[in-house]
């Protein structure tokens, strides 16, 4: 391959790794939970969890068991076997954890915290911001190979080696760069890509986690619901995040993630156990509303379904009145 193409590629391990997911790319799941079905349980009641759609906040919410909600047709839309039994490595470990947070002795436990951090990362990279923040990421990554091409003088020598004239100035450029970028447009286009990227932001995820505590925070009064993407970040100057997107971890002054009606993770310096007040556990929830690509999930006996409903309808208001 000429030099010019050989800057085209992406690193070399990077594309060991989508080869080696090539092979798997037949084996998929098409319905995938983005919320695990271990932690929608913990919002179920005699009839099932309790889910409003927020894109229709008029709607009435419906009861259904845990295994028919919080799924995205096709999230990994290639190859998606493999992340779901990745996946379920956590999620079938995950109840030890949840016991000892529910008996107020997690924190003193590092199996446990262990889960947790793997279950706050999985869902983080399994939000639906995660997708949209890919796609760009992709397109930057594509145009900083071609700048540094373009930045270098042995493109030309490449296009007259491969067809036999002279580059005849930035078309011929951009019909090299096609050429050289084909095989991992491709990819990007079936889903391999970003079947390799939410693998490695997992793994990241998980060992920027790992040095940081967590905190067991149970509500003095009320209860949390759940929505879609349930792993949030929150900045200083107070936006919004989810996913890899909008409010990177390092750049968060929030972290946080329901587990639980009476249950929620947050990263913090320590590890330990505390509890939030009536007036907190209603911003969080908002949190939760406000971040919700379609569904809110919460106890059919929680009352909250109006709150629910009021948060959406509020959100609304602001594009009614321009």
């Amino acid at each position: 391959m000429d030099q010019a193409e050989q800057r085209a590629r992406f690193p070399a391990e990077w594309r060991a790794r989508i080869e080696r997911l090539r092979s798997r790319a037949g084996q998929n799941t098409p319905g995938q939970h983005v919320v695990s079905r271990v932690i929608l349980k913990r919002f179920a009641g005699k009839t099932g969890v309790r889910y409003l759609n927020v894109l229709r906040p008029d709607a009435t919410g419906r009861d259904v068991g845990p295994a028919g909600v919080g799924k995205v047709q096709n999230f990994v839309p290639v190859a998606s076997t493999s992340a779901e039994m990745l996946w379920a490595q956590t999620e079938t470990l995950l109840p030890y954890a949840l016991d000892l947070c529910d008996r107020g002795v997690a924190h003193t436990d590092e199996r446990a915290l262990t889960l947790l951090r793997e279950a706050f990362a999985l869902h983080y990279v399994r939000s639906l911001e995660t997708r949209i923040t890919h796609a760009r990421a992709y397109e930057e990554a594509r145009e900083k190979q071609k700048q540094i091409v373009w930045a270098s003088m042995d493109w030309r020598t490449a296009f007259l080696d491969k067809y036999g004239i002279y580059p005849a100035g930035e078309e011929a450029f951009h019909i090299l760069m096609d050429g050289a970028l084909a095989q991992n447009d491709a990819d990007f286009e079936t889903g391999l890509i970003f079947r390799e990227a939410i693998e490695r932001h997992f793994e990241k995820t998980k060992v920027w986690l790992s040095a940081h505590g967590l905190e067991i925070i149970r509500p003095v009064a009320g209860e949390f619901l759940i929505g879609d993407n349930p792993a949030l970040t929150v900045s200083r100057d107070g936006r919004l995040g989810h996913g890899t997107g909008e409010v990177p971890l390092g750049d968060a002054d929030q972290i946080f993630m329901p587990i639980g009606r009476h249950t929620l993770l947050s990263v913090g310096p320590q590890s330990q156990t505390g509890t939030v007040p009536e007036d907190t556990v209603r911003v969080l929830n908002e949190w939760q509303v406000r971040a919700a690509s379609q569904y809110v999930y919460f106890h059919p006996d929680s009352e909250l379904e109006n709150f629910v409903r009021e948060v959406r309808i509020s959100m609304a208001r602001p594009a009614e009145a321009a």
